[in-house]
């Protein structure tokens, strides 16, 4: 649904059928607002980046420290405005080439129909990383 709105909604269903359930976020863009919407975790593509920042804000949340929640948010900013840009086709190889400059994978090499990033696009998301303090 790419929305806090749109999770907000599906959760008050849920809730509303069945409190049992737990609900996840899979909302890579609008991950503190799902959060604050009541996600009780994630399923993000994110996390591969930005797994220990992911948990901090959870924590900063359980912990009523939405400011923090929030810096926290902002310092990811920068690079989930890039890897979730249009086209989306290409969030595979954006998420695949900062994996590579961390040095988690070896190659961001990716195979048809997912196309290869343009140097301006990698340079972006490198810049983008950078401001993250990822690099």
């Amino acid at each position: 649904m790419w929305s806090t709105e749109g999770f907000a909604t599906t959760k008050a269903i849920i809730d509303a059928n069945r409190p049992d359930v737990q609900v996840l976020t899979g909302n890579d863009n609008c991950v503190l607002g799902t959060m604050v919407a009541g996600a009780e975790g994630t399923l993000l593509v994110l996390n591969c980046l930005f797994g220990r920042e992911i948990a901090e804000m959870h924590q900063a949340l359980r912990d009523n420290d939405l400011r923090r929640a929030q810096q926290i948010d902002a310092r990811m900013h920068p690079v989930v405005h890039v890897l979730f840009q249009r086209p989306m086709l290409k969030m595979a190889s954006r998420m695949k080439a900062a994996l590579q400059l961390k040095g988690v994978i070896a190659s961001s090499q990716t195979r048809l129909p997912v196309p290869t990033l343009m140097a301006s696009e990698h340079s972006e998301l490198e810049a983008a990383m950078r401001a993250a303090g990822q690099l």
